[in-house]
């Protein structure tokens, strides 16, 4: 059975998001993921730190668990950057990155 752990953009901040990520990794997740809308509960989250950044930032803390986002916006991104951000996450994460769409 595979487990992954989404977590709440309003109150992913860096060092939640991390100690998340870590646990989840620890206990065996499988793939972790955070959002990329900024919409509903995220207007509330002046702190809510966008989703690729976080994510490469993730993937420097952690050796085996996936990262992801849970969905890219796309009406918000051009595909070319998206295709880049994507292909540099790929790289950074060192093979760990599953794009939501």
């Amino acid at each position: 059975m595979r487990f992954d752990l989404q977590i709440n953009p309003g109150t992913a901040i860096w060092p939640i998001a991390r100690d998340a990520v870590l646990a989840a990794e620890a206990a065996g997740f499988k793939t972790f993921w955070t959002v990329d809308h900024l919409a509903g509960d995220v207007m509330q989250a002046p702190d809510m730190p966008e989703c690729f950044t976080l994510l490469g930032a993730l993937a420097g803390v952690t050796s085996t668990i996936e990262l992801g986002p849970l969905v890219v916006n796309v009406g918000n991104r051009h595909p070319a950057m998206l295709a880049n951000s994507a292909a540099t996450m790929q790289q950074i994460s060192r093979g760990r990155f599953v794009l939501g769409l």
